[in-house]
């Protein structure tokens, strides 16, 4: 069944091969070929700059609005910080794989086990962010510090 949402689904499918696209291209970049790859850089600045930057803002202007009530009201705000550890454990799993397979003899393997370290590094550090800026300080404003204490005791197991 379509709804009015499916031209945004595409937009985002659109946006990943663009990424996609773009890992590839900075992964084989060398001095000698820069010159050579300018006008593959210069379609993803032209990308990065008028097509993403546009849709973020687009998002948080227009998407996102009314998305906040819907998410308070029948939604569950920790849902994103939630996909993220799901994501995480995913890319762990993919890592541990690719790791097992020591040692790797074939290039590509080696880039994926690469790409998967940095797809890590980014996540947790974008979902540390998000925790210290955004989850503790609430957490740190309006809950006792007897209930910050028990929270950090259960969070290391005792409880």
């Amino acid at each position: 069944m379509s709804t009015p949402f499916d031209d945004f689904r595409n937009h985002h499918k659109g946006i990943a091969a663009e990424l996609e696209a773009m890992e590839k291209t900075v992964e084989s970049l060398t001095p000698q070929n820069m010159k050579a790859k300018a006008g593959e850089l210069g379609h993803i600045v032209h990308f990065l700059l008028d097509d993403l930057t546009p849709h973020a803002q687009a998002e948080e202007g227009v998407l996102y609005p009314p998305a906040e009530g819907l998410i308070k009201a029948h939604g569950k705000a920790t849902a994103p910080l939630e996909m993220e550890h799901r994501t995480l454990e995913s890319l762990i799993s993919q890592f541990h794989d690719l790791a097992e397979s020591l040692p790797i003899s074939d290039a590509q393997t080696l880039r994926r086990l690469q790409q998967v370290a940095r797809q890590i590094s980014f996540l947790v550090h974008l979902h540390i962010e998000k925790e210290e800026q955004i989850v503790l300080p609430l957490l740190e404003k309006y809950l006792s510090p007897a209930e910050q204490q028990g929270i950090m005791h259960r969070m290391h197991g005792h409880g």
